[in-house]
């Protein structure tokens, strides 16, 4: 992850891995597909201790998920629980509100964010297109990319998403803003509840700042998110007290 806070200063570089849980809740109500996502970064010897508990403390995990998050210059992954809903296909996911505001582009890793489904189900070979809105630094930018039915395992169908090549702009106080999004991960999703079941992914995000700075042209690189993932769905369960490990015997999402 890179930042830099302005044209004069010197990027900030941080490289780290990261793991933990994330726990998703999803339903339909009036139509409409919603879900709450929450973040849990832990260190590997305290992650193993848990899985050893028959229950721990939400709260517990949550303290430690912020010691880790605000122990960084450049915020990665989610700092609280993060509300989201959509269509029933996903076309237009966003955190709900009046303004439907979207998610930041380091957090596109997420489940359930990507991708848009077909109208029809999904075969082997299939493609087609989707798209979203993220954000990234001070702007909002369009995000499409292809989809491709790989497979279907177990019934489920296993997909590649493509971000396509793009640079999209916006300008904002005579500061022209451009966003550049690569990369591509491959899901497994439920046939159940659409839910992924396991997926991996290598995503970019470059964000770089043109402005005229006394008739001399800046172009400046002031956001670059490099980001590998790795999630699998775990035989697990929570409420919203606890964590409560189960069966769970795999090794953790990173």
């Amino acid at each position: 992850m890179m930042c830099r806070e302005s044209e004069k200063t010197s990027p900030t570089n941080e490289v780290y891995s990261r793991q933990g849980i994330l726990l998703l809740s999803a339903g339909v109500e009036n139509s409409r597909w919603k879900r709450e996502i929450s973040e849990y970064e832990i260190e590997t010897v305290q992650l193993q201790k848990i899985r050893e508990q028959p229950k721990v403390e939400r709260s517990q995990l949550a303290v430690a998920h912020l010691a880790a998050i605000n122990s960084r210059h450049t915020r990665f992954g989610l700092s609280f629980p993060v509300e989201l809903d959509s269509d029933m296909r996903n076309t237009d996911v966003a955190i709900p509100g009046p303004e439907r505001s979207p998610l930041r582009q380091d957090l596109l890793y997420l489940p359930t964010i990507l991708p848009v489904m077909p109208e029809k189900r999904a075969e082997p070979g299939m493609e087609w297109k989707g798209s979203l809105l993220a954000i990234s630094g001070a702007g909002r930018f369009p995000v499409a990319y292809g989809v491709k039915t790989l497979a279907r395992i177990a019934d489920n169908p296993q997909l590649q998403i493509t971000i396509d090549a793009q640079n999209s702009s916006v300008t904002l106080n005579q500061i022209t803003l451009v966003f550049s999004p690569q990369g591509s991960c491959v899901v497994d999703i439920s046939k159940e509840d659409g839910t992924p079941l396991h997926a991996q992914g290598d995503l970019t995000f470059s964000l770089r700042a043109k402005l005229d700075r006394d008739g001399t042209p800046v172009n400046v690189e002031v956001i670059k998110c490099h980001q590998k993932f790795t999630l699998t769905k775990i035989p697990a369960s929570f409420d919203d007290d606890y964590f409560y490990p189960g069966a769970w015997t795999k090794e953790p999402a990173k």
